[in-house]
């Protein structure tokens, strides 16, 4: 499998503005009922986003596409390359749905025949007019490496406190799994990242946001994990919750599974939270939270 198909589809779903339209439905101003007044109980089972929750690239993917691009002399501008990978990741995922997957294209396959897209309009006067055939290679092992990426500050201390308190952690993500098993060995997280307890849409065949890859999850969950399996499906989804930093796919679609959900907005920037503001409970079971640090907080974990 290759390991760069975790980085690049979660880049090529962010809308900002699509996100922000769908965040206005729900009111701006502060809320009268903070988080005390919900009394939320502890959960059985935390499940997080990987990409933008867990770890996310030492600089952005424009700039490392451009640094690795101009070693060989071809020329194309950051902007430019950021609008041509989005154009063609959409194209190719409704024509190869799924990474090409029921097409019987490898991963590989996938993303060399998306990068030779992206750089097929380069300025290549400086490489002898074609594109150098070690370029697009290495710009996919470039991303399977751990000095791509980094691990926010406070993914650890989020985690340490949850499992001190009994809580099982999960990843669940429209993700690789080269990828998240390279964050989890290489970053020593596997102390909280059990290999039954990552999940991704790419195996699972379901991905967010469509509610049934949360219950799948849960389901699976329920049935190889010793301490959970006393507990039916329905309990599992009603006594857990899932973070991460997308409305649709993370908040609206674990809410839709019957579960808690926490939104993260690190930068403050998705219209929830104001300045020095650090976590805002929206309604029943659904909260925006600035940091990881304010998850175990929310649950009484100091």
């Amino acid at each position: 499998m290759n390991k760069y198909m975790m980085l690049l589809p979660r880049i090529a779903s962010i809308s900002f503005s699509n996100i922000k339209r769908s965040l206005r439905k729900y009111s701006t101003e502060p809320i009268k009922m903070n988080a005390a007044a919900y009394k939320f109980t502890r959960p059985f089972i935390i499940t997080f986003d990987a990409y933008d929750t867990i770890y996310t690239p030492k600089d952005s993917i424009e700039s490392q596409y451009h640094e690795i691009a101009s070693k060989y002399h071809v020329l194309m501008d950051q902007s430019t390359i950021a609008e041509r990978y989005l154009n063609y990741y959409r194209e190719l995922s409704s024509t190869h749905p799924n990474f090409g997957k029921y097409k019987g294209w490898t991963i590989s396959m996938f993303w060399t025949t998306l990068l030779e897209r992206v750089f097929s309009e380069a300025d290549l006067s400086q490489c002898g007019g074609s594109l150098p055939p070690e370029l697009i290679p290495e710009l996919v092992a470039h991303f399977s490496t751990r000095e791509a990426y980094r691990v926010f500050e406070d993914v650890k201390p989020c985690l340490r406190k949850l499992q001190e308190n009994g809580i099982h952690t999960v990843i669940a993500s429209n993700a690789d799994a080269g990828v998240t098993r390279l964050i989890i060995d290489t970053f020593e997280l596997g102390d909280y990242f059990s290999a039954s307890s990552i999940f991704l849409s790419y195996d699972l065949e379901v991905s967010k946001p469509d509610p049934a890859f949360f219950k799948k999850i849960l389901l699976k969950t329920g049935e190889t994990e010793p301490q959970l399996t006393k507990y039916s499906q329905q309990e599992l989804l009603e006594n857990s919750w899932h973070v991460g930093d997308e409305y649709k796919k993370d908040l609206e679609c674990a809410q839709k599974a019957g579960m808690g959900a926490i939104l993260l907005d690190r930068t403050r920037s998705l219209g929830y939270l104001r300045d020095r503001e650090d976590l805002r409970v929206l309604g029943e079971k659904q909260v925006v939270v600035s940091s990881l640090e304010q998850v175990p907080k929310f649950f009484g974990i100091e």
